[in-house]
Formats: structure tokens, sequence, C-alpha cells
């Protein structure tokens, strides 16, 4: 409406009705898509988009279903390429014998990549091989593979709901595969490549500002031989950044200086506990 002129008194009032009449609409169609999405997993479909192996597939809805799914349905089906893709991959975990790295090496070694075109392996400029394995356990741990229906949000738990597509594979064989990799990262240590002394207790205020904001551990260039460079830092971008090595040291020397006040003057250091 490029007539109305916001500064007048009277347009401005149908200028914050129509705004407020445009929330509530996007409101209602927010609850609207929820609930159609609720309905759908409860009836035993599948949501979104299809998990790497399966295709979307749409027609129209039967009528008894009309009201609650809408006039098109939307179903997911195994994807004649892609599915064996992954049922290879089930297969070699279930064998016990290849790690996840070496999994996505044999992928890789018959030419299979993710759905996106993103390799199973990659080389780096310095002809390093890197295994892409975090979507691989992701989809290890996936019960749609099962042709279950799991929905956090919904309050769905794993092996109550069944779903409509056909299953990648049997729930024993993924249950099975759960356990293999619950049994290899049990044996698993993680160790921090740096151990910030002060984490959670050092604090910054600007000289020109009475905020106090608390520093974070931070390593850049954490994965160079070396180790990289840790700091503590504001975790907004540009923000105010201090090396590790310079606080550490500036704490140690506050020690050594409060251990010589107390041995020094004792009566001093009971005076200051006191106030």
């Amino acid at each position: 409406m490029p007539d109305i002129d916001p500064m007048h008194m009277d347009q401005r009032v149908l200028v914050t009705m129509t705004f407020t009449l445009a929330r509530r609409e996007s409101a209602l169609l927010g609850v609207r898509v929820k609930g159609g999405l609720q309905a759908k997993r409860k009836s035993g479909g599948f949501a979104n988009l299809a998990p790497d192996g399966y295709i979307n597939m749409s027609g129209k809805t039967e009528l008894d279903k009309k009201k609650e799914l809408g006039r098109i349905d939307h179903w997911i089906e195994l994807d004649p390429e892609r599915a064996p893709i992954w049922r290879y991959a089930w297969e070699l975990l279930l064998e016990d014998r290849l790690t996840l790295p070496e999994i996505a090496e044999a992928l890789h070694a018959r030419g299979y990549r993710y759905r996106k075109g993103r390799p199973f392996v990659e080389v780096t400029a310095t002809g390093k091989r890197k295994a892409n394995i975090n979507t691989l356990s992701n989809v290890f741990h996936n019960w749609a593979y099962a042709g279950w229906v799991v929905s956090e949000c919904s309050g769905i738990a794993p092996k109550t709901l069944r779903g409509t597509w056909e299953p990648l594979i049997s729930t024993e064989e993924f249950e099975r595969g759960l356990a293999i990799l619950e049994r290899r990262n049990s044996h698993r240590t993680v160790r921090r490549k740096q151990e910030y002394l002060l984490s959670g207790l050092i604090y910054y205020r600007d000289g020109q500002a009475a905020q106090v904001r608390r520093l974070t551990g931070s390593t850049s260039n954490a994965g160079r031989s070396g180790g990289g460079t840790p700091y503590y830092r504001i975790s907004e971008a540009g923000g105010a950044s201090f090396l590790c090595v310079e606080i550490d040291e500036l704490v140690a020397q506050e020690l050594t200086r409060y251990k010589l006040i107390r041995q020094c003057y004792p009566s001093f250091v009971r005076h200051i506990r006191m106030t």
C-alpha cells in the first residue's frame, strides 16, 4: 500500500494493525506446520528430508486422511541407486572387523560418495587422507534405517512406533551395530589438547564499561603439530583475547607474592581474612 503515510496518526494505526495481523498469521502458520508434522509422525510417516538411501515421494492424499495430512501426501521409499551403498556399509559394520575410517576407505574404493557428492575419503593438499566419518556415524545411529519413527520433540522413543516405509536393515541388525559402536567407544579415552588453568574463573572488564565478561579457553590452529596457540578470549568475534602463557605466568607471580606476604606478615593476612 504505497499511499499509506505511516507518519499520519490514523494511517499509522492501520499500519500497526496490518503488522499485527501479519504476525498472527505467521504464528498460526507455524502452529499448523508443527501440528501437521506431529500428525505425520504419529501416523508412522516420515516428515523430513529422506535419509541417504531413501527418496521423498508425494501424491494425492486418501480421503480418510486428507483432514490430518492435507491434500498432498508425502512418504519415503528406498532409493534403488543409493540403498545398496548403505546396505554394504552396514554389512561392513556388522562384520565387526573394520573401524569407521576403514569402512569409509572401503566405500571410497568402490567410488561411492555421500548424497551431496562429498567423498567418503578426502586427500588434503599435503597428501594426507582424511576419512569423513561423522555422517557415517550418524547413519549408523539413525533408527529410520530400521523402519522406526523416532522424534525427541514429539516424545516418540525408539522401538515404539513403526514407520510406513520399508526398512533397509532389520531391528536386530541395527541394535547389533549400535552395540558394536558402543563397545568401541567405551575403550576410547578423550584427551584434551590443551588444559586451561583458569577455565571458567577468569573475567574481563573493559576500562570504559562496567560490564564484566567471562573469558573462555580457545586454541587457534589446534591441528598443527605444535598443538596451536591457546588463549583466553571473549566468545564474540572481535572480542578481547589474551595468551594463556602470559595470564598463567601472572597468576604464578601473584601466588608467589601472596605466599611471601603470608610468610612475612602473618598478622596482615589474618586481618584480610577477617575483613
